[in-house]
């Protein structure tokens, strides 16, 4: 039940291998890059939080490094990203990762952003009035599973799928 506003850089970050973390029920706004930052790290629980104004970066990323340092097996449930450039960026060495019941709106691109991302799942999410699209495959982003999400009101696409990626299902 945190408050975190006016960071310059990240509001949370998690990162180096750091594993089995929660966050949980915060509020993060005003942070001039992104409001949750997961990189290089595994089985982590993000829930129940609001990340929103976050500056010219996302309301949360996740990504690992190189095929060795992956993110992997993180969790993201019942969070509320908005009013960012980019709701939810998850790309280089993203895999099986899982976004359930979230909510993504009014952020000034897109409200997801998947580069480079593999073997993730999103259920039950939320996605409208952004102004790009609601979720944006490129740069080979595969094997993503799309089910029962709700997508509307987005000014170019619902879902936008380009740069050469596969095999994702919805």
């Amino acid at each position: 039940n945190n408050s975190i506003f006016n960071s310059s850089t990240y509001g949370v970050a998690i990162g180096n291998n750091s594993n089995n973390n929660t966050v949980s029920n915060n509020t993060i706004y005003n942070s001039s890059g992104v409001g949750i930052r997961v990189y290089t790290s595994n089985n982590n629980t993000i829930s129940n939080n609001s990340a929103f104004n976050d500056g010219n970066g996302y309301g949360a990323d996740i990504f690992g490094a190189d095929s060795s340092t992956l993110a992997n097996n993180n969790f993201f449930v019942n969070n509320t990203f908005y009013n960012n450039t980019v709701g939810l960026s998850v790309s280089i060495f993203s895999q099986n990762n899982t976004f359930y019941n979230n909510t993504i709106a009014n952020n000034s691109q897109n409200g997801i952003y998947l580069n480079t991302a593999i073997n993730n799942t999103f259920a039950n999410n939320t996605i409208y009035n952004n102004s790009y699209n609601g979720i944006y495959f490129t740069l080979s982003s595969s094997n993503i599973v799309l089910n029962n999400n709700t997508i509307y009101n987005n000014t170019l696409s619902g879902i936008n799928i380009t740069g050469t990626s596969t095999g994702n299902i919805m």
